[in-house]
């Protein structure tokens, strides 16, 4: 569709507009919102210009809803835009919506509806319908720009590094799964808040400090060495998820990330990806803090889907041991996965 105008409905779904654009590259797009939804639209129109796609804010805010309002806006656009048309009529207010496409057909101009659901566009002109399946990318950074977030200044690919360092030990763990956390059961308590200073030996592992850090062995071969306990102790787990998540055919990944909204608060996530123009967040819980997951951790994660992804963002909660059942419960409620690092290992996005 190059050398087409899009004109869009502004709501706070902002993918259903930005995806269109993304697949089919237009001349420009124009966007159509309501004073309400103006921060929106500045958010959507921001992460077209990353994208290389020519966008503007309609001069004159439309009434969500009065059908006047949109259908002048319309008629004004098709007297003064010289390119062809074709409207995206997914976002706005149901009047919004009926008032554009009615317009739109009466005067035989195209239309396309984004189904997200269904990974479909839905094109209709001419009394005809047809169908085209999704096919673009979108990376994180512009998913989360799209609804009001940034990347804090300081973020870095640091853990990213870290896992990439700590593979072979992470394989090491795949492979040795169950007796690997019972050799994690054993050696938390004892270790506590301080560094070991003598030997720790469970089963077949051996943990011994050195001068300069510490040598995990299994059935006397060293399988690991760091400068940091909390590697052996905390952080493989998040490695271990990021690495089980990877395998999966994505399109743009984030690891350990601190994110910003509008309002200027922070929160730090432990995973983002996106996946068919949709975000999945992952906040990963080691054994030993899993103890603590309560309601509130739910709750936390469920806004920041809401907020940083709308209806489109998956949130999930990765945890080691099996939930209770008033979390478990509470977590379908608000739609969020809890899974085992064993059910890790069969989950697919």
């Amino acid at each position: 569709m190059k050398g087409y105008t899009q004109i869009c409905l502004v709501s706070k779904q902002a993918m259903p507009n930005i995806i269109p654009a993304l697949m089919y590259k237009p001349e420009k797009v124009i966007l159509l919102t309501t004073k309400e939804e103006s921060r929106t639209a500045v958010n959507i129109k921001n992460v077209l210009k990353n994208n290389s796609i020519e966008s503007y804010i309609f001069k004159n805010y439309v009434n969500a809803y009065n059908i006047n309002s949109v259908t002048d806006a319309c008629k004004s656009i098709i007297i003064s835009e010289k390119s062809k048309l074709i409207l995206n009529f997914t976002g706005g207010t149901k009047i919004m919506a009926i008032a554009a496409y009615e317009f739109f057909r009466n005067s035989q101009k195209p239309s396309l509806y984004c189904d997200t659901e269904e990974n479909k566009i839905i094109h209709f002109q001419s009394g005809n319908i047809t169908y085209s399946d999704i096919n673009t990318k979108i990376s994180v950074e512009d998913y989360l720009q799209s609804y009001g977030y940034k990347l804090s200044p300081y973020h870095t690919t640091d853990k990213k590094k870290r896992a990439e360092k700590n593979k072979q030990f992470v394989n090491f763990i795949d492979n040795n799964l169950d007796s690997f956390l019972e050799f994690i059961d054993y050696i938390k308590p004892r270790i506590s808040n301080e560094q070991p200073k003598v030997r720790i030996g469970f089963g077949d592992y051996d943990l011994d400090p050195l001068k300069s850090g510490f040598e995990l062995s299994y059935k006397n071969r060293t399988i690991f060495e760091t400068d940091n306990i909390n590697e052996i102790t905390g952080t493989w787990f998040e490695d271990y998820c990021y690495f089980k998540v990877i395998k999966n055919k994505i399109d743009d990944i984030l690891f350990g990330t601190d994110i910003i909204s509008g309002d200027n608060t922070e929160n730090e996530i432990d995973i983002l990806l996106t996946k068919n123009c949709k975000l999945y967040i992952f906040s990963c819980k080691n054994k030993k803090e899993t103890k603590n997951i309560n309601k509130q951790d739910l709750y936390e994660l469920e806004g920041l889907r809401l907020l940083a992804g709308g209806t489109f963002a998956k949130a999930f909660k990765l945890v080691t041991y099996i939930p209770l059942a008033s979390i478990f419960k509470r977590a379908n409620e608000l739609k969020i996965t809890l899974l085992t690092i064993k059910q890790l290992n069969e989950f697919i996005i």
